[in-house]
């Protein structure tokens, strides 16, 4: 069995001067809350809603007609004057979490014909699913000059959460939506954190992989992670039955393997690294 390859990206390095998540302000993964000097939970489960719904669209007014419709599939004929209750609440829990006034809720009311509604005045590295946006972001930037810092970057990303949105909140449809958005965004954030992790020279045990099919439907992606990886680790047969094995999936439904998993099988087979170091960087930069 063939020793496992040294980093393809060369030396290691450390980085320090990462993005801080302390200054995270309103958690919409998991349950939501408010945090300041204490964490506080805003209740009822629509305060909650109406709370993530305003932080996803920070500084922005929603109508009132818009806020009843995420927070309603079907707005009752009471939303406008429910919705001013659940705003009285979002203001009581603000202040009870004792979070400065970098964070406030507006009422922006109907006049001369226009549209009322609610704004929520927040940054954005303050609300911890859009911080996992721009963190993701960053990290992406610093790929072809630091993949160690921006490794580190995906980590703090994933660390805050992000498949976990929406269990205290109401099943509408909008939130439903917003739920597979920041699934997609976690799949992808672990999927950029394994091409980082390649780049500076960190594989995995032997029996590392992914899953290379979600809901029936063969991933080129995670195929060619996992056929990489195995190849990073000296395992260079294994890694093209990685891709014969994909192959085979595809045909079953009737696909041909695409080419960019047939180029990353050919580089395997010329053992050609350089390929292969522009192969995890292309494939870390589309993610």
């Amino acid at each position: 069995m063939r020793q496992a390859s040294p980093p393809l990206y060369g030396a290691r390095w450390k980085s320090s001067d990462l993005t801080s998540t302390n200054r995270v302000t309103i958690v919409l993964a998991g349950s939501v809350k408010l945090v300041g000097r204490r964490a506080i939970a805003p209740s009822p489960m629509r305060c909650r809603a109406m709370l993530a719904a305003l932080a996803l669209q920070p500084n922005r007014m929603v109508s009132y007609d818009r806020l009843a419709e995420m927070l309603w599939d079907e707005p009752i004929e009471s939303a406008r004057s429910n919705l001013r209750t659940l705003a009285t609440g979002i203001r009581s829990a603000i202040v009870e979490a004792k979070i400065s006034s970098s964070v406030a809720l507006t009422t922006h009311r109907a006049s001369h014909g226009g549209i009322g509604g609610y704004s929520l005045a927040v940054r954005e590295e303050q609300v911890d699913l859009l911080l996992a946006i721009v963190l993701k972001q960053r990290a992406k930037e610093l790929i072809g000059t630091d993949p160690l810092r921006a490794k580190q970057l995906c980590e703090d990303a994933i660390a805050l959460g992000t498949g976990t949105f929406g269990p205290d909140l109401p099943a509408t449809l909008w939130f439903q939506r917003q739920q597979e958005r920041f699934a997609r965004l976690h799949d992808s954030l672990n999927l950029l954190h394994r091409c980082l992790s390649m780049m500076v020279g960190e594989y995995g045990d032997e029996s590392a992989n992914c899953d290379l099919f979600r809901e029936s439907e063969p991933s080129s992606v995670a195929t060619e992670l996992s056929a990489i990886q195995l190849y990073c680790q000296g395992f260079v047969a294994e890694a093209l039955e990685q891709i014969s094995q994909a192959s085979k999936r595809y045909r079953e439904i009737g696909l041909d393997l695409p080419d960019s998993s047939r180029r990353v099988q050919m580089e395997i087979l010329n053992d050609d690294k350089g390929a292969i170091i522009e192969a995890i960087r292309s494939r870390a930069s589309s993610i």
